[in-house]
């Protein structure tokens, strides 16, 4: 029999942090208030957690690819 496992899907800008729209420094960011907690509970209850996000900026050139994985693994840090 498999395993399963329990998860949360949450979207980044809007959920975990404001919307920033093509957010490109990691000091504009700004978490929205408990979003820490909530997730910290999660994680103690056994929770996987997916971060998603559709960032449109990189296609447009308005932040590359490497500021947008250092935001990305910045949230995933803290």
């Amino acid at each position: 029999m498999l395993k399963k496992n329990k998860c949360v899907f949450l979207d980044r800008d809007g959920t975990l942090i404001k919307d920033k729209h093509y957010l490109n420094k990691i000091n504009k960011i700004e978490f929205i208030k408990n979003t820490v907690k909530g997730l910290k509970y999660f994680q103690n209850s056994g929770f996987l957690l997916i971060i998603i996000s559709n960032q449109s900026g990189v296609a447009k050139k308005i932040i590359s690819k490497k500021k947008l994985e250092d935001i990305n693994k910045y949230i995933i840090r803290y």
